[in-house]
């Protein structure tokens, strides 16, 4: 059993068809993964698909049907809640590594897991999915294994 944690970046890319996209879906759908992901990031891939729907990339219905996807799919993923702790070590990380908020956010949440699954018997690491550079870059830098879906 694996455990990955998706920012909203590579999330983003299970609904909408871009490079990446089939690994990703082929992460999501394996029952034998842990999906990890914070609170913040239906929120962010909602946003993003809108974005999308904005500038004509996709039609009102696709938008729609995606969020509602969204909301689904992420019911079945353990989301991390975004506590008073995980706001101030997103501070440090965002000025640790330069990063902008919700990056930050998602890495402190990331970085939450990890620490919680170190405890656990049997565990081996967890990985970052991310799409974002900076974010790709920090992961690292903190210590997390960290896969870019632009890579397949």
């Amino acid at each position: 059993m694996a455990d990955y944690f998706f920012d909203s970046s590579a999330l983003a890319k299970a609904y909408i068809a871009e490079l990446g996209t089939d690994w990703v879906r082929s992460i999501l759908d394996d029952d034998q993964h842990r999906i990890y992901i914070s609170q913040v990031t239906a929120l962010e891939v909602v946003a993003a698909l809108t974005r999308r729907f904005h500038v004509g990339d996709l039609t009102l219905q696709e938008r729609n049907d995606a969020a509602r996807e969204v909301r689904e799919d992420c019911l079945s993923y353990r989301v991390v809640d975004i506590t008073d702790e995980c706001i101030e070590a997103a501070i440090d990380l965002a000025l640790t590594h330069n990063l902008r908020a919700y990056d930050a956010a998602q890495l402190a949440s990331a970085l939450t897991v990890r620490n919680v699954l170190l405890l656990t018997p049997g565990f081996t690491e967890l990985t970052l999915v991310t799409s974002d550079h900076e974010l790709n870059r920090a992961g690292t830098q903190e210590g997390l294994p960290v896969e870019d879906p632009n890579s397949y």
